[in-house]
């Protein structure tokens, strides 16, 4: 995997997440930054991180739902945390992305997400 295919797969996968939601989405940083990360066999690496807020909350069960089947279809296993108000589901695994995130908060949609991780040196990245 090398930087630019991680990035674009990462924001592929976000811009899938918010076009679905609707609204308009303020990014609080990225998809330009990078974190350091560790590669499958074991030699540090870097990855990309993305963070996207939406200042109005909707259907909350059915925008879980659908960012749900969205990325299951990726591949990707489901947890959810939080309550049925305020939910957070995160999605790992696929092979687009390192993780992705959806979280609601009283009126604010919160979607964050880490790209796969690369080789390469973080700090060299951003």
């Amino acid at each position: 995997m090398d930087p630019e295919s991680a990035q674009q797969l990462m924001v592929d996968v976000v811009e899938d997440a918010t076009e679905s939601l609707g609204g308009n989405w303020r990014v609080r940083s990225g998809p330009d930054y990078a974190e350091a990360c560790e590669l499958p066999d074991g030699d540090i690496g870097a990855k990309w991180t993305y963070f996207l807020t939406r200042a109005q909350t909707g259907d909350v069960s059915a925008d879980v739902a659908e960012l749900e089947a969205r990325w299951r279809a990726r591949g990707m296993a489901l947890e959810r945390l939080g309550t049925k108000t305020e939910p957070t589901v995160i999605g790992r695994g696929g092979d687009r992305t390192g993780a992705i995130s959806f979280s609601v908060a009283p009126g604010l949609y919160v979607i964050q997400s880490a790209s796969l991780c690369f080789p390469g040196n973080a700090d060299d990245s951003s």
